[in-house]
């Protein structure tokens, strides 16, 4: 009867042992009935930022696939439709900044069950060379007169938005630079060119990796031409003015003066004529002029004549009054004078010993074409005492070579 009982025990215990042997195969089966593999990448990948990728997996299951989500980093993205025992599913996503991420597909199969495939991502920045281009002028050369000015202007950007610097050079000398940021930015810079000669101008727009780009302009400054039909169109300056800028003119008058005052009208039978050789330098609206000028008349008493030579030296201003090919100024102005005469009579006052006088003069000057001028002027001296001599004042006409 022992040895019955013994048997029994042993029966019921590989039952049971059988049992969770059958039991444990069961769940490890349930389990292992969702398997999903990669196929595209086939593992983490490094890629620039900017770049598409397209991951793709192969999922199977014995009781049915369901569907599927994608994650970046956590975050679901898309959700896919996938059915059948065997099937593959597939997502593209385009990295746009730098950074690590974290791709997640996660199969589902109709019981919920789930299993999931990771990727890792590293995406770097994109190093760019930054961008600069040149709004004004447009042209890399262009010609402009001396005295007139150019404000250059750029533009500059970069991909990655990490401008860091520009710098403007002037004939390979630094001459401006300043720090930027962001993905555009604008530069100006103004300059006046006063002195004829060919000009380079260099600006460098950095990025924050250390990349630059150029531009260049070459900037040819010429003096203006009194050509009429060598004014450019368009020019501000208008042409009578841009031929004064370097307008010389010598000339000859002749004036026909004035004694008729008491103090005079004694000494002199007819009014004394003058001759003048002159030389006038023009620029801009202020004139210069040396003056080689001699009197002669006759006396009354004695009926001599009597003669009187010396120089002029005048400052004279231009007022413009008409643009075109006869250009018309008025001009007034005044000077020392040294004159020096044949006799010596204390009573004729501006003619009284050698020694230094003044000098005052208004008049119109009229330049027809380029080489031609005609001048009408009235003019007179004072006395070295500094009193203006009213007697000795007249009109002169004169004519002379522009150049």
């Amino acid at each position: 009867m022992y040895f019955n009982q013994n048997i029994k025990l042993v029966l019921v215990f590989n039952i049971k042992t059988l049992m969770m042997l059958i039991l444990f195969i069961t769940i490890t089966n349930v389990y292992a009935e969702l398997i999903v593999n990669r196929l595209a990448p086939e593992k983490n990948i490094k890629i620039i930022a900017g770049e598409n990728v397209t991951f793709s997996i192969k999922a199977s299951d014995s009781i049915g696939l369901a569907y599927s989500e994608w994650f970046i980093t956590g975050r679901l993205q898309e959700k896919h439709i996938v059915t059948g025992y065997n099937s593959t599913d597939k997502w593209t996503f385009k990295f746009d900044h730098g950074g690590i991420y974290y791709v997640q597909s996660v199969i589902y199969n109709i019981k919920k069950n789930s299993a999931m495939i990771i990727w890792k991502v590293e995406v770097s920045t994109k190093i760019y060379e930054p961008s600069v281009q040149a709004t004004y002028p447009a042209n890399s050369y262009k010609e402009i007169f001396v005295g007139e000015s150019i404000t250059f202007q750029l533009n500059a950007s970069d991909k990655n938005c990490e401008l860091e610097k520009v710098e403007w050079y002037f004939n390979n000398k630094l001459i401006n630079s300043y720090y930027i940021s962001g993905c555009e930015q604008n530069s100006t810079w103004e300059k006046r060119f006063e002195y004829s000669g060919t000009y380079d101008i260099e600006v460098v727009v950095y990025n924050k990796s250390g990349l630059y780009k150029k531009v260049f302009w070459t900037i040819y400054a010429k003096e203006k031409n009194i050509s009429v039909n060598s004014i450019d169109e368009g020019q501000s300056e208008d042409i009578y003015s841009s031929k004064k800028k370097k307008r010389s003119f010598i000339g000859i008058s002749y004036s026909k003066r004035n004694m008729s005052d008491g103090k005079f009208d004694n000494l002199l039978s007819s009014n004394p004529t003058s001759f003048e050789v002159q030389f006038k330098y023009n620029k801009n609206m202020l004139a210069s002029r040396i003056i080689w000028w001699f009197l002669n008349g006759d006396f009354v008493y004695n009926f001599g004549s009597f003669s009187q030579n010396g120089f002029k030296v005048e400052l004279l201003m231009n007022i413009k009054a008409i643009d075109d090919i006869i250009g018309l100024s008025f001009y007034f102005g005044g000077g020392a004078i040294y004159q020096r005469s044949e006799i010596d009579t204390p009573d004729i006052g501006y003619a009284s010993n050698d020694g230094y006088g003044g000098s005052y003069v208004g008049g119109i000057e009229i330049v027809l074409g380029n080489v031609l001028g005609l001048f009408i002027e009235y003019n007179g001296v004072a006395t070295k005492a500094g009193e203006l001599d009213v007697g000795n004042v007249g009109l002169a006409l004169g004519a002379g070579i522009v150049f």
